[in-house]
């Protein structure tokens, strides 16, 4: 390529390039820039083409397994965020609120119970709202009042307010409950509100506390002021120094009444998530108010209460007439009503008694210390029992087991009995009718219970079973119209066996397998 060389002077040469066309330049860029060009667009097209051509199909889904959800559902209560109207909830407006109902009757310790939920940092029960009239005229004023329960509008000395993670109330079953009953299931229903039974198992028991309480509404025997709840053993002393008179021309129809209202309850409200409770079981174990939390799903506390039980102790020195009450539910379907298991378990005085359906022959192992039992292989073993006797004396233990042991088996259908015990002061009792040293009507209810017709009789709930141990003594009482009875008397060490076969079958199906040997 040429170039211009310039000389200045001697000393000095400079050479310049020749320069080139500016044309020239711009050519070649433009033709790169093409090139590229050309080159994404040829790129571009096979990415989209091969997009288009994708055929994308779905194989199958994950779906959530209906049975497991059905089964889960009714364990999970339903949470709520409620938005008062009569205050902010600030900080704790996300945090969710359970709602719940106390399902009881009155004097059936549903006030105890409240007060030990309310013990919960987290939890608001808000008493019987519905013991006002005015709040229960019609179902539209039922639902208003159970609106503002719910919307944490209700506010009382129960109240937790805004950081309530439980909110209810009681109800008993006479304030409405069961004559809209069709409405309020669907309200709980679609509100998501879980329900609380709670009974009494003695309804006897029941019936003193009420025939007590009524009477100390118009008595005031507190210093003319009426309490239905106390908090001291003085006041309870007082409150309980009154023995109401029972009618006992009605008692177990009476008592028959109380019991198809709970059961009625029961079938009206089945369909709403639930859990059922016995005042009986809070008081010996107190491992179920574990379980109510877990239903509400609050935190596990330590729940407590001030209040102190009224009538404690048997209920023969709570009835101004309770001999007569005592006739008329011996030999009954309502015959445990006559004990009070709680108080039992406290002094250890119970009864276990055991019958099977076959003679069971035994044997003496020397060496081991044990009674071995050989059943015939015809036998079968039908079931066990357990009765509370209060405070009583062996004697009397034993003559409440005999008399438990007729009438369940009569109504297993069993019409030759054989009764066995390892007492001989029983034995001698029963055989020669001797009633020194123990309740000449436990004696006498035995024997009308083994002479008396029983055409119509009803059953026990629960269902027993009949034993045969031959031994060295026995003597029969025959009767023409109902059981043919024989006592005997057993060895202590086979009757061991036999009693810790039944309490182990009694506590089995009560739920409780750690019983050991």
């Amino acid at each position: 390529m040429a170039e211009y060389i310039c000389v200045l002077n001697k000393d000095t040469l400079i050479i310049k390039p020749s320069k080139k066309s500016p044309l020239f330049l711009r050519t070649i860029v433009l033709l790169f820039t093409m090139v590229c060009g050309v080159y994404i667009c040829t790129i571009c097209r096979k990415q989209i083409s091969t997009v288009t051509k994708m055929n994308i199909q779905v194989i199958g889904s994950p779906s959530p397994d209906t049975t497991i959800a059905a089964q889960l559902e009714p364990q999970i209560p339903t949470l709520h965020y409620p938005k008062p109207e009569t205050f902010s909830r600030g900080e704790c407006s996300q945090n969710p609120v359970r709602f719940f109902v106390i399902l009881s009757m009155q004097r059936s310790g549903s006030g105890w119970f409240e007060t030990l939920l309310n013990s919960h940092v987290n939890v608001s029960s808000n008493g019987e709202i519905f013991s006002v009239m005015e709040r229960r005229k019609n179902i539209s004023t039922i639902i208003q009042t159970l609106d503002k329960v719910y919307n944490l509008d209700w506010l009382n000395s129960a109240s937790k307010n805004e950081c309530s993670a439980a909110v209810g109330f009681k109800w008993m079953l006479n304030q409405g409950l069961m004559a809209y009953h069709e409405e309020i299931v669907e309200y709980f229903k679609q509100r998501g509100v879980s329900a609380i039974f709670l009974f009494r198992r003695n309804l006897l028991r029941r019936m003193v506390s009420v025939l007590a309480n009524s009477y100390d509404r118009h008595a005031k025997l507190l210093n003319g002021t009426h309490k239905s709840h106390v908090h001291s053993h003085q006041e309870a002393a007082v409150l309980s120094s009154y023995k109401p008179v029972i009618n006992f021309t009605s008692l177990i129809s009476d008592l028959k009444e109380v019991g198809s209202a709970t059961v009625k309850a029961l079938e009206y409200f089945i369909s709403t998530r639930h859990m059922i409770l016995y005042y009986e079981d809070l008081v010996v174990n107190r491992t179920k108010l574990k379980d109510v939390q877990g239903f509400l799903g609050i935190p596990e506390m330590e729940l407590t209460s001030r209040q102190v039980k009224i009538h404690e102790g048997p209920l023969s020195g709570f009835v101004k007439n309770w001999d007569d009450v005592n006739r008329t539910l011996s030999g009954t379907e309502q015959t445990f009503t006559l004990f009070d298991g709680r108080h039992e378990r406290r002094h250890g005085v119970s009864s276990f008694d055991m019958l099977t359906s076959q003679v069971i022959e035994h044997s003496y192992d020397e060496e081991k210390g044990e009674s071995i039992l050989h059943p015939y292989d015809k036998g079968d073993w039908l079931d066990g029992f357990a009765r509370a006797v209060g405070i009583c004396t062996i004697l009397e233990a034993e003559l409440w087991g005999v008399l438990e042991g007729l009438v369940h088996a009569w109504n297993i259908g069993a019409r030759k009995v054989i009764i066995e015990f390892d007492s001989m002061e029983t034995f001698i009792a029963l055989s020669q009718g001797k009633r020194r040293q123990t309740n000449p009507l436990i004696l006498q209810n035995i024997q009308d219970w083994v002479n008396k017709e029983r055409c119509c009789q009803h059953a026990v709930a629960t269902k027993q079973f009949e034993a045969h141990i031959p031994d060295s003594r026995s003597r029969s009482f025959p009767s023409e119209q109902s059981q043919n009875v024989s006592y005997q008397e057993v060895g202590r060490r086979v009757n061991r066996a036999l009693r810790y076969i039944a309490i182990r079958s009694y506590l089995v199906m009560h739920g409780d397998s750690n019983f050991g040997p």
